[in-house]
């Protein structure tokens, strides 16, 4: 599939794009899926193609939609990203997260410190660190000085805060 995937990103014969509506409609959610993401790749979806895509009950087609569907700060993404943030597929939540941060959401840190203590965790604070402020790096420092891990090293080093420094080498 992700031979199949790159190819058609680079192939370039001109019915590609047909071929890939084409798919848009078809019963494999894989195939919805490679559809939309070829779409977005190619900068051929279009703001109507992502938002079905995005309440696509596939998580794997939403996933594939979100994060161009912020990009583009769509009308449909508010009710797309509550959907997805509030499923068990991590692929899709970590999906809402990038769109959220493409759309420039203020609302961005806030969604991902929620996540600080569920099971996407680790995931969730580098993202936090990228699209934090000072509090966010303060709280992922205090996450850090309090219970250290791998993830949480990253974040904080992500975070860039002066004040980590002495922390970050006392747990060398």
């Amino acid at each position: 599939s992700a031979h199949v995937d790159g190819a058609l990103k680079l192939a370039p014969h001109p019915l590609v794009a047909q071929l890939l509506r084409a798919l848009l409609a078809d019963a494999d959610p894989a195939l919805r899926a490679l559809a939309i993401d070829v779409l977005v790749y190619r900068g051929l979806a279009t703001a109507g193609e992502l938002a079905a895509a995005a309440r696509d009950p596939s998580p794997a087609v939403a996933a594939a939609a979100l994060p161009a569907l912020g990009e583009r700060r769509a009308a449909a993404l508010g009710d797309a990203i509550e959907q997805a943030r509030a499923h068990d597929d991590a692929a899709l939540r970590e999906a809402a997260w990038l769109a959220l941060m493409l759309s420039g959401s203020p609302f961005a840190a806030d969604a991902l410190t929620s996540e600080l203590d569920g099971p996407l965790a680790s995931r969730a604070a580098v993202a936090l660190a990228i699209v934090g402020d000072e509090r966010d790096a303060a709280r992922l420092l205090d996450r850090m000085k309090q219970a250290p891990t791998a993830s949480l090293v990253n974040a904080v080093g992500w975070a860039g805060a002066p004040e980590a420094i002495p922390a970050l080498i006392d747990l060398l």
